[in-house]
């Protein structure tokens, strides 16, 4: 999903707004994987446009960003991508020897690459990281519990992902290792993340990305870890459905407050723009 905000300059926007925009992110679908970047879409004029401009055919701006010029206002151009999620009969067509590969078991960069234009047209790029990441070199697995390659995660940064939403029904599928390990699998990638939390402190900072154009803070919640004990409250961001008997409105209107303090918080330390990206896990 490739989108564009505007905004009032940096300078402008702490002086001028009161308060923050917010978006709700909701990604119904992706396109075909046999699908070429350059293709336009079948029916739209937004999917044209986007694929016209991952060609580089669109009119560059003349602003600082890489998203559509505004004559009054700075826009920021932001890519969201849904769940990246891998499953054995994915992971195993990228396996390498890890002696001609810097000692690396899997080499996921041709995953990405039809990725990488529309990647590379965005100020920001946001991936959705579903599962926890094994050690280097396995044991690796995939549905019900996923252990996936860690590898996958440096290949998302290097394809052009500035950061990644960890909140997800999967998050605690290897316990709060699981959540630690990947944690620090996305700082070693040099990923920006939020979502999952190793320390409380840390659940209570708002991620912010820098851009040319302006900050971009970005809040997260998901509905669900598909039954699994959370150890404690912080430790995965959740946005819970109220009319689920067994959360109730009160639990879930407190998970809409705390993400609602998250966005203030990034504005007060100076986000330009919050959106949020909810995990709702409705499938297919």
């Amino acid at each position: 999903m490739l989108t564009s905000t505007r905004h009032r300059s940096a300078s402008a926007a702490r002086t001028s707004l009161a308060l923050g925009a917010a978006a709700l992110l909701v990604l119904a679908g992706c396109s075909s994987p046999s699908e070429s970047p350059g293709t336009p879409a079948a029916s739209g004029e937004a999917g044209g446009a986007a694929s016209s401009s991952a060609q580089g055919g669109a009119t560059h701006p003349s602003g600082p960003g890489k998203g559509p010029e505004c004559p009054e206002d700075t826009c920021m151009s932001l890519a969201v991508s849904g769940d990246l999620l891998l499953h054995e009969g994915l992971w195993s067509r990228f396996a390498v020897d890890p002696a001609t590969h810097d000692g690396a078991n899997f080499d996921f960069a041709p995953l990405f690459a039809h990725q990488r234009p529309y990647l590379a047209n965005a100020d920001v790029a946001v991936c959705q990281a579903e599962t926890p990441v094994a050690r280097a070199g396995g044991p690796y697995t995939a549905y019900p519990e996923f252990n996936v390659p860690p590898e996958i995660l440096r290949a998302a940064k290097d394809a052009g992902y500035d950061a990644c939403t960890s909140a997800s029904n999967h998050a605690v599928d290897q316990g709060v290792e699981g959540v630690e390990r990947t944690i620090s699998t996305m700082d070693a990638a040099g990923l920006q993340h939020t979502g999952s939390y190793a320390r409380e402190r840390d659940a209570e900072q708002p991620m912010i990305v820098d851009t040319p154009t302006g900050r971009l803070a970005v809040v997260t919640g998901t509905n669900s870890l598909n039954e699994k004990p959370q150890d404690t409250p912080w430790r995965i961001d959740r946005l819970r459905d109220g009319a689920d008997p067994r959360i109730g409105e009160d639990t879930a209107r407190a998970d809409v407050d705390h993400a609602v303090a998250q966005a203030r918080r990034a504005r007060e330390q100076g986000a330009d723009v919050v959106v949020a990206a909810m995990h709702s896990i409705i499938e297919y």
